[in-house]
């Protein structure tokens, strides 16, 4: 009996470390996310203006910056998300402090889990190759400025958006040519003026969603808006290579009423004369009034995060 319980004792450290990998499995399993308000919540504290802030210099911006990277990386860690905006969020913030910080290799990676989440046929194709043919083109340079830089970026994102087929991209491309014209240092200023200003006047704080507007505001002014130059030309080259002159339907379809036919002496009496087309041969052109799409936000919220301009690459 004494040999037996001998033998157990020796065999106690041997169980326990066996044990401990589950125990620790247990204790390190993550929390399900269903929904951005199952995300925990975060402050940051802001002394000045976040206008100010975002073009501060590099120290300063990075205090800010590491400290929502830090909450990011344990949101990411700690958390199952299973919802796709708010993991998307994430992953682009956390992609735009890759950028700012040159860590050009891991920002790959991070374009590869963001492409992952998307199921449409056109973003599946498009998203992230703005910022691919980037991080691609600072690796090979081993710079992110400069004519050897430009040229290789210019390259690099042309290899991207040509092998793309027209008909599902188009608008696509369309809207990225208009966008990375009128892309401007300014026009991110402005965003943050406008949407985060007011928040840190009010509490002298920026929560989760506006810290990370804020983190892609600055990966906009300094790394998409000096490099869209090169992307607008290659969307202009794409867009002329794909884009035909779709033929004019309706002047077949013409159709010109006078004064002595049924229709139009119905729509006298009616009262409603001026809602034909045309009363008589002399008014025989037709002015039709274009379909007008609805204007282009600056900002769009997706899971209640603030989307600054320019943050879908």
């Amino acid at each position: 009996m004494k040999n037996q319980l001998f033998a157990l004792a020796r065999l106690a450290p041997l169980i326990l470390i066996l044990a401990a990998p589950s125990s620790y499995s247990q204790a390190a399993a993550k929390k399900t996310v269903a929904s951005q308000a199952d995300m925990p919540r975060h402050s940051y504290a802001v002394e000045g203006l976040a206008s100010a802030l975002v073009q501060a210099d590099d120290a300063t911006f990075g205090v800010f910056a590491s400290k929502v990277r830090a909450d990011i990386e344990s949101d990411l860690r700690d958390y199952d998300i299973k919802d796709r905006s708010t993991l998307r969020d994430l992953l682009s913030a956390k992609l735009s402090l890759q950028e700012i910080g040159g860590e050009y290799e891991a920002a790959l990676a991070t374009v590869d889990a963001l492409r992952a989440l998307e199921d449409k046929p056109s973003p599946k194709l498009t998203t992230g190759i703005l910022a691919r043919a980037y991080l691609k083109a600072a690796i090979g340079t081993r710079s992110a400025a400069g004519p050897e830089f430009e040229e290789a970026f210019g390259r690099r994102y042309m290899e991207e958006v040509n092998p793309l087929p027209w008909d599902v991209v188009s608008d696509w491309a369309k809207q990225s040519y208009a966008s990375a014209r009128l892309a401007a240092r300014a026009v991110g200023l402005a965003f943050v003026m406008t949407e985060l200003d007011p928040a840190v006047l009010k509490s002298h704080a920026l929560d989760e969603s506006e810290a990370e507007a804020l983190v892609r505001m600055r990966a906009y002014t300094q790394v998409v808006v000096p490099h869209t130059p090169v992307q607008a030309r290659v969307l202009k080259l794409y867009i002329a290579a794909h884009n035909s002159v779709k033929p004019d339907i309706w002047a077949a379809r013409e159709v010109t009423l006078t004064a002595d036919q049924p229709l139009a002496r119905c729509w006298s009496r009616s009262g409603t004369r001026g809602s034909t087309r045309a009363s008589s041969p002399a008014s025989s052109s037709t002015t039709r009034t274009p379909r007008q799409a609805a204007p282009t936000a600056s900002r769009s919220t997706t899971s209640g995060r603030r989307r600054p301009p320019g943050s879908t690459r």
